[in-house]
């Protein structure tokens, strides 16, 4: 982690460009079923359910 941090600290060259990689994954997630829209008095509905799309 410190040598991380030392790059990270090091000045601006634009001959050298950083370039950062975050180290927390991102997922893609996809509804399982649609969604039910909101109408006059009646909140919107949403299922828990979802489709994991990748990373």
């Amino acid at each position: 982690m410190e040598d991380i941090l030392e790059v990270y600290a090091l000045p601006y060259d634009p001959e050298i460009p950083m370039v950062c990689m975050d180290e927390q994954p991102c997922q893609l997630l996809g509804e399982k079923l649609e969604p039910i829209c909101m109408k006059p008095g009646i909140p919107a509905k949403e299922d828990y359910e979802y489709v994991r799309n990748g990373t």
